[in-house]
């Protein structure tokens, strides 16, 4: 059941962020506030994982940098004159 459960949470993340992200805002600082008093180890613990899924989130969703031609530095020719 919580298999179920956790896959069909995982298909509708993504909407649900777009569609309904100043709720989930709202709601997540202020069970984070509460977590940080009450329970410290565990807002460390959240704190961990949070950073893994926000590093996945940017690596799949980033734009590589756009890396342009390098223009190839030439040495300046100097001509020699003859007196």
């Amino acid at each position: 059941m919580s298999g179920f459960m956790l896959n069909a949470l995982k298909s509708q993340l993504p909407m649900l962020v777009e569609k309904f992200e100043p709720q989930l805002e709202a709601g997540l600082r202020s069970s984070l506030k509460t977590m940080k008093a009450q329970h410290p180890q565990e807002a460390a613990v959240f704190l961990a994982n949070w950073t893994k899924l926000d590093a996945a989130v940017k690596s799949e969703l980033s734009m590589p940098p756009v890396v342009g031609a390098r223009r190839v530095k030439r040495t300046k020719r100097t001509r020699r004159t003859r007196h």
